[in-house]
């Protein structure tokens, strides 16, 4: 049990999110990989949904202003800061001067200008604009909660989402990922409104409509993937809409059962929990594992061309996370403040 505010909450995992949160993040670092194009296309789309999926279902916007800014504070706000001038630094001392991050002609200012703004096209080295987008996703809804009215909540989360279709046409890309925000809000309002009963269905559920639910779900992610290819959330662009919304629900499907039918029927799995209660880590630290891997595969006399092969890209995934999740754990013991966290996950 922990206190929140003037209210007291219980906090309990649930196996199965955590395994979605998990294969999302491990989508995420794949992504920033040299992969093709076309495999990109498919990557892209099924590593972010999840995300703003489960943060909707364990909202809390009944909390008070003071509780709910000091929260948001904490959970995203001090770690997006602090990662983001940690990168910088890396990136100013290190990354500009070697390989792909090679910027001469940027002034060494420029980045931090994009840390303060929250637009991931003025950073050079951060993947961090998924925080500030969550950050607004989750202002929006809290006052959006306001409103008494069930129905007219999902008016104003539909309308706001109608603006950040326009805006992605007109390639409008606002400070603090604002209209990024408003594109997913509706899938963040999905998972508030309906978290608690999408919970409790998930139960009744067996392997015949599980299996039937993860058939469907992939089908809509090929579509989305084949006909919608070239999206980006972090420019706020999302091709077309009609193809865009259809195709991140089945993200959600597509992972939901199978979150569902590893925890309930292939028993638990305690590092992809793990990995998934420690998304925020691993977004924020793993471009710079890479290049301590291409480090490293320089120090062996491997050329860096080799993590531009299909083999490569594995490789520089799976090498990431051996270093990642040992040092999560020593982050979680000894700075767990740095990653918007009060004490080590058991």
């Amino acid at each position: 049990m922990t206190k929140i505010g003037k209210h007291s909450e219980s906090i309990s995992r649930i196996a199965w999110v955590d395994y979605m949160k998990a294969f999302s993040i491990m989508a995420v670092v794949l992504n920033h990989t040299h992969l093709t194009a076309e495999v990109k296309a498919y990557v892209y789309l099924i590593c972010l949904p999840a995300f703003f999926f489960t943060a909707g279902i364990f909202t809390h916007p009944q909390r008070s202003f003071k509780s709910f800014a000091v929260h948001q504070t904490k959970r995203l706000l001090v770690p997006y800061l602090l990662w983001s001038g940690i990168l910088w630094l890396i990136w100013l001392l290190v990354a500009r001067k070697y390989g792909n991050y090679t910027e001469a002609t940027l002034s060494w200012w420029y980045p931090l200008k994009g840390m303060l703004l929250g637009k991931s096209d003025f950073q050079a080295y951060s993947p961090l604009w998924f925080l500030c987008c969550l950050m607004s996703v989750e202002w929006m809804y809290y006052f959006i909660y306001k409103i008494p009215q069930k129905w007219l909540r999902w008016l104003v989360i539909l309308f706001s989402g109608t603006i950040g279709c326009l805006l992605s046409c007109w390639q409008q890309n606002w400070i603090w990922e604002i209209s990024a925000a408003l594109i997913i809000l509706p899938l963040y309002g999905l998972g508030a409104e309906y978290g608690k009963k999408i919970q409790e269905k998930a139960k009744t559920y067996g392997i015949p409509s599980l299996a039937l639910i993860l058939f469907l779900s992939l089908i809509g992610v090929w579509i989305g993937a084949k006909y919608n290819a070239g999206i980006g959330l972090h420019d706020s662009y999302i091709g077309k809409p009609y193809v865009y919304y259809p195709s991140i629900v089945a993200v959600i499907g597509m992972w939901g059962a199978i979150s569902l039918l590893l925890d309930r029927y292939f028993g638990s799995a305690h590092i992809l929990s793990f990995i998934g209660q420690n998304t925020l880590f691993i977004l924020c630290a793993h471009i710079p594992v890479f290049g301590i891997i291409k480090g490293i595969a320089i120090l062996c006399h491997l050329s860096l061309d080799f993590f531009e092969t299909g083999l490569g890209c594995l490789c520089l995934w799976a090498g990431s996370f051996v270093i990642l999740l040992p040092a999560a754990y020593i982050v979680n013991r000894y700075l767990p403040w740095t990653v918007g966290k009060k004490k080590l996950n058991p």
